[in-house]
């Protein structure tokens, strides 16, 4: 009799190749859960639900860039990130009392915000900052017009404080 137990003698779970036939099945499950536990953690925004009726709208969108460069309006927006504030100066045929101002985040719909931006003595608008330091889409607009128009553009507030908006940008 040999004083070590040959290899085959030993039971299965000392064994090495069980152990190596088991791994990759078992790491797929893992990656599985870990899969399904990110995709359902937030909710998909990325895939709209009416996307039918948001093709179909396009029109009126293009229409809105249209008069913008008609009107030829662009505005300079100034976020002030010490007091939280926003400003806007519009160059253009624009005297409405308002201006919507949308902040859309690239990734998270949950982040979108808008406010009101309120004309002042100066004929400036100004309103709060409502968002964090980050990368944002921008979409001006007037919030309730007789003709509707939109400047877009986009800015990252963690490089920069000021952006341009003009017609038929971003």
């Amino acid at each position: 009799m040999s004083p070590t137990a040959p290899e085959d003698s030993l039971p299965w779970y000392r064994q090495f190749w069980p152990w190596l036939l088991i791994f990759f099945p078992a790491a797929t499950v893992v990656a599985g859960m870990v899969t399904l536990w990110i995709a359902t953690r937030e909710p998909v925004a990325l895939v709209k639900d009416n996307y039918y009726k948001e093709g179909l709208a396009i029109n009126r969108d293009i229409a809105k860039d249209e008069l913008a460069t008609k009107m030829q309006l662009r505005t300079q927006l100034d976020f002030d990130l010490d007091s939280r504030n926003t400003r806007a100066i519009v160059n253009g045929p624009f005297t409405g009392a308002t201006l919507k101002l949308a902040f859309i985040h690239p990734v998270k719909i949950t982040l979108d915000d808008w406010i009101l931006l309120q004309r002042q003595a100066d004929g400036s608008y100004a309103g709060p900052l409502p968002v964090q330091t980050d990368r944002w889409y921008l979409e001006l607009e007037d919030p309730a017009p007789a003709e509707p128009w939109r400047l877009k553009g986009e800015i990252d507030l963690r490089k920069g404080h000021t952006v341009l908006l003009e017609p038929n940008q971003g």
